[in-house]
């Protein structure tokens, strides 16, 4: 559950496609989030926490470790743009994505490394 304040501007924005389709202000403040949330991952990226979720149409899902996180974190905002959209256009949308990387082994076994 989220409540948010919203300007009485937007407020009344919304207010007008409600009452011509007869959906909720929520509705459409949902519809909004829904179409924008890629963008505004990609430009404030997640700095806690150890999963990325891409979204929902996608296939795979996309899993930071925390020392990944730490040193994506390092990164100037193009170079982490640059990778997000890589793992989000080319890796996770990709019908088999465990064709790319390199496989990892000893204790990271199962897992890729996408260095490049």
């Amino acid at each position: 559950m989220l409540a948010i304040r919203l300007p009485e501007e937007i407020e009344a924005r919304l207010a007008k496609p409600a009452a011509k389709t007869g959906r909720t202000k929520t509705f459409y403040a949902k519809e909004a989030i829904l179409k924008h949330i890629d963008e505004i991952e990609d430009k404030y990226p997640a700095n806690t926490g150890r999963w990325r979720r891409w979204s929902k149409a996608l296939t795979w899902t996309v899993e930071f470790d925390d020392t990944a996180a730490k040193e994506f974190r390092k990164l100037d905002r193009q170079a982490q743009n640059d990778i997000l959209r890589y793992f989000r256009e080319r890796i996770a949308t990709d019908e088999d994505p465990r064709r790319f990387g390199k496989p990892l082994s000893g204790d990271l076994a199962g897992l890729k490394n996408f260095y490049h």
